[in-house]
């Protein structure tokens, strides 16, 4: 993954964009390694972005995640994509390492609910069943991208300018199977028991898994129901405390989220079949979207566009006119080598090309 000399990293398909290209603006967040900042992309009409300056530790697997969500074509229609926090690009020449990522303009989930908090209410219930949902098919998807994101919490969601959620932050993310040595990486209020225990054991190695990222998100949607911030020393018997009025359904879902044997936990699938009953139970309709989000390219989605330009071809009437040509180049065959008197093979690269054209552009 190394660069030349003017480049540290270089991942074909994420474009680099140059420094002088983006405004930094104020500081929005911050972590272990790294300051995120709103930001405008001064040449792609001041678009908004999010700019995450890695300043120490730069972890290659948040580009390596990205990058495979980014370059993942065949899956590029299911709903759990959707709910990623898209990468625009990167910004890689010394002395900065940044992501450029899409703009959140409603901020954190854990900064939403703490406003909640504070004006001593409850969150929607059509935000948490549709924002649960979006949030486990966030997570169902990166799982089938053999990604596990290690780091599942309510910081790394962020709300849309539609509010509907996208998950973010992969930085200490890895990839399904393998085996790590563990350091206190992570967020322990969400952390599962079989990650924070192994770090300070002497027995440090731990097979990563999927499971870990269901504990987290368990306590993700115990925030979501309660409003309440997760803290260590709530926890009875590795559990949060549910609040008065919580139905049965619910609750035993999070235990079951909360088993110290993380095999015994449920599957996203799971997850999203029990929050289906229990909206069902509670009479509240469950919607993909709070809104539905604006259909916008977003910059550097070349390759999405040229993509959707292709999938409007009428592929049945450019078949018609295959076999049209053919049909004439059959019958010309014996007296010509050519089609208006042009060279048969530039001619049918010329007319091919001109179908495609103006079947993409109707």
């Amino acid at each position: 993954m190394a660069g030349n000399k003017t480049t540290r990293y270089s991942y074909p398909g994420i474009p680099e964009i140059p420094q002088d290209d983006v405004e930094f603006g104020k500081e929005i967040g911050r972590g272990g390694t790294s300051y995120v900042f709103q930001g405008i992309w001064k040449t792609k009409d001041d678009f908004p972005v999010a700019i995450k300056h890695l300043h120490r530790n730069v972890q290659e697997i948040e580009f390596i995640a990205l990058k495979m969500i980014k370059d993942d074509k065949e899956n590029k229609h299911k709903i759990g994509k959707t709910f990623i926090a898209h990468i625009l690009g990167l910004i890689t020449k010394p002395p900065l390492t940044c992501i450029v990522l899409e703009y959140a303009e409603n901020g954190s989930l854990l900064e939403y609910l703490s406003q909640k908090r504070k004006q001593q209410q409850p969150l929607e219930h059509d935000k948490f069943f549709t924002w649960t949902r979006q949030g486990a098919h966030a997570i169902q998807y990166i799982h089938e991208c053999e990604i596990i994101h290690r780091d599942i919490k309510s910081a790394n969601f962020v709300i849309t300018d539609k509010y509907n959620l996208k998950l973010c932050d992969f930085g200490i993310s890895h990839l399904s199977g393998e085996t790590i040595t563990t350091t206190l990486a992570g967020s322990i209020p969400w952390m599962a028991p079989e990650c924070h225990d192994k770090a300070f054991s002497f027995n440090s190695e731990i097979k990563v898994s999927p499971r870990s990222d269901i504990y987290s998100y368990g306590v993700v949607i115990w925030e979501m129901w309660t409003c309440k911030e997760p803290e260590v020393s709530m926890k009875v018997n590795r559990m949060y405390p549910l609040i008065e009025g919580t139905p049965p359904k619910l609750k035993d879902m999070l235990h079951s989220c909360w088993e110290v044997d993380r095999n015994k936990r449920p599957s996203i699938p799971d997850i999203l079949q029990t929050m289906e009953d229990l909206s069902n139970i509670m009479g509240i309709e469950v919607k993909d979207f709070i809104e539905i989000p604006n259909d916008r390219q977003l910059p550097g989605d070349d390759d999405d566009a040229e993509n959707k330009r292709l999938e409007k071809i009428d592929y049945d009437v450019l078949a018609m006119q295959f076999l049209k040509l053919a049909d004439k180049l059959d019958r010309d065959k014996p007296a010509s080598k050519d089609i208006f008197g042009v060279p048969i093979g530039e001619s049918l690269i010329k007319h091919v090309q001109t179908l495609m054209f103006s079947y993409s552009t109707n």
